[in-house]
């Protein structure tokens, strides 16, 4: 069996990632840029191409947002392509390429929402807007969130659970202008991973793992992966990563440069690698205060509850 190789690197000099793709906002799209709601079983020819291009929200603008408190699993015998481009002078917030989010409140005491992708997946998004000293939010490929809310139990509130298959390749860029921004924690992501007022996570990827990505925006930050719980949530959240995971991430012009930064802040959490696998990571941060982290866990007291981690890199 292999041994496990984890390569933290900091501030190196290599060659420049390459981005090009050949994809932009008028790209052909099986699902014309608007977002999929995905719930029960959907199927995809191999190669199939899906869009979203921040113009329509269901409920936030995603190419795929899973139906709040459904079960979806999407399937393909192949590749199933996302691509995020926004449509030029839009105002957006955030963008995602895959949207999961479960909630309580109201009449809702308690939702699960599951989504399982049995297909390769790539995900290729560029951000690209209008940056000022307000901080405007840029876009997570793969965004997983869970929200519960005063009086439910701790962790069985609001779950969400992501599960992938086969291979997950990201790629995700900010192009935008290189001066005149202010210094906020604005971002671009390739996963993001919250919980919140006791809601938890479980995210499970089965196979290889490539998230790779720069940001052009001066003092913009960038993550490979971004976990974060706060408050208590029970048994907490669980990241899994059973294949070989690769994570390459570049700040350009003063933003941080995160590999993987796993904040229990309050809650609890789980950060889990299979044994035998492969976990490399390369972070580069060009000007400013060259700040770049590779792998990070933190731990500390929020909203009255104390964080806690497990990390299991075997």
């Amino acid at each position: 069996m292999r041994k496990k190789l984890v390569i933290l690197s900091g501030l190196i000099a290599v060659n420049s990632l390459s981005y090009a793709s050949g994809y932009d906002w008028q790209t052909p799209t099986e699902n014309n840029w608007h977002v999929v709601i995905a719930n029960g079983e959907m199927n995809y020819a191999d190669g199939t191409i899906l869009g979203g291009n921040g113009t329509a929200a269901a409920p936030e603008p995603s190419v795929i947002s899973a139906d709040k408190g459904g079960v979806a699993k999407i399937i393909s015998p192949g590749t199933l392509n996302l691509i995020v481009r926004p449509k030029p002078g839009m105002t957006h917030s955030w963008l995602y390429g895959v949207y999961a989010y479960s909630s309580t409140g109201g009449t809702t005491t308690s939702q699960t929402t599951e989504l399982t992708f049995d297909t390769k997946l790539n995900v290729d998004m560029e951000t690209s807007v209008s940056q000022n000293t307000g901080g405007e939010s840029l876009g997570a490929a793969l965004d997983i969130t869970a929200h519960a809310t005063d009086g439910t139990v701790p962790g069985a509130g609001a779950i969400t659970k992501a599960n992938f298959n086969d291979d997950v390749n990201i790629k995700v860029v900010n192009k935008t202008e290189t001066t005149g921004s202010g210094w906020n924690p604005s971002s671009v992501e390739g996963i993001s991973m919250s919980s919140f007022s006791g809601g938890r996570n479980e995210v499970v990827f089965n196979k290889k793992l490539d998230i790779s990505g720069s940001v052009d925006t001066q003092n913009k930050h960038i993550y490979g992966i971004r976990y974060e719980d706060q408050e208590e949530n029970g048994k907490g959240s669980l990241l899994l990563l059973k294949g070989d995971t690769l994570i390459n991430v570049e700040s350009l012009h003063g933003g941080r440069a995160w590999g993987v930064i796993s904040q229990a802040a309050g809650g609890t959490q789980s950060f889990e690698t299979e044994k035998g696998t492969a976990l490399k990571i390369r972070t580069v941060q060009k000007g400013g205060q060259n700040y770049a982290e590779a792998l990070k866990f933190n731990a500390f007291k929020m909203n009255e509850g104390v964080g806690s981690h497990r990390a299991l890199l075997i």
